[in-house]
């Protein structure tokens, strides 16, 4: 027999009620380290997200625009860390 993992039970309308992120906490109750998780990862990803857009605009300003070729390999470097 296997035993499922559940949620503790609460009254939604108590788990709402006042301050709304209290309430939200309260409305997360058993999932908070997934959602913690969660919110991590996707700050993680808009962070890569924008630092592959300062890279780009360092590479057509600096490297393509006062022929800095020499850091073209490095560049790419970047590009391949953010991609992974």
């Amino acid at each position: 027999m296997t035993t499922r993992n559940r949620a503790p039970s609460f009254d939604l309308k108590q788990a709402v009620a006042g301050n709304r992120l209290a309430g939200l906490w309260r409305l997360m109750s058993g999932y908070q380290a997934s959602y913690a998780a969660a919110t991590f990862t996707l700050a993680l990803s808009a962070l890569s997200k924008t630092v592959t857009y300062l890279l780009l605009r360092y590479l057509i300003d600096q490297v393509i625009g006062q022929g800095q070729s020499w850091r073209l390999p490095l560049v790419g470097l970047g590009f391949v860390i953010l991609a992974a």
